[in-house]
Parts: C-alpha cells; sequence; structure tokens
C-alpha cells in the first residue's frame, strides 16, 4: 500500500474544500467573518496579506515566467510546432499520388 501519490498538486476544487471547511471552522469557533473583514485591523491585515502575494507574485510567478518558462520551455515548444507543421506539409507533399482515373 503507498502512502503518497506521485502525482499530488493543488487543485482549484482542492482549494474551494479547504476554504469551505476553513469557513465551516471559523463558524464553529463563533467568529463572525464580516465583522473581521470590516473591523479597521482586519482591513489592514488583508491589506497586507494582499500586498505580500502582490509582491511574491511580482518577484517570483513573473521572474519565473519571462526567465525560466518562456525561453526554455515555451520558445522551444512553439518552434517545434512551427517546424512540426513543415514538416507535416513536406511528408504529404512526397508521398506518391495515384490517379484512380475518375
Amino acid at each position: 500500500m503507498k502512502i503518497f501519490n506521485k502525482k499530488a498538486g493543488v487543485s482549484i476544487l482542492g482549494l474551494l474544500i479547504l476554504a469551505g471547511i476553513v469557513i465551516l471552522v471559523l463558524k464553529y469557533m463563533q467568529v463572525d467573518i464580516q465583522v473581521v473583514a470590516e473591523n479597521s485591523t482586519g482591513q489592514e491585515n488583508i491589506n497586507n496579506f494582499g500586498e505580500v502575494v502582490k509582491n511574491f507574485w511580482d518577484t517570483y510567478i513573473v521572474r519565473f515566467w519571462d526567465d525560466i518558462w518562456t525561453p526554455l520551455f515555451w520558445k522551444p515548444f512553439m518552434e517545434g510546432m512551427k517546424n512540426s507543421n513543415s514538416l507535416l506539409n513536406n511528408f504529404n507533399n512526397s508521398l506518391p499520388q495515384v490517379d484512380f482515373g475518375q
């Protein structure tokens, strides 16, 4: 029996289920989410979290995309797709043509 799955990852459905569980736990602990969100301290915490996410996005995700993903994977993939299309056309043009006399 395997405990760990090699195909582990984060899915949108998993995140939605996790968010639902967090909301249920907060409701069970009688935390009013609306009061926390409308509170000035809650607003500051939400804004700070938003800044952290934005800085992480700009610093790591965009940099990864521009410096690693695009030059190493995306551009070669697109060039390969262009080459495969021309190779397919060359292959189809090189096939013998059969005239059935119609």
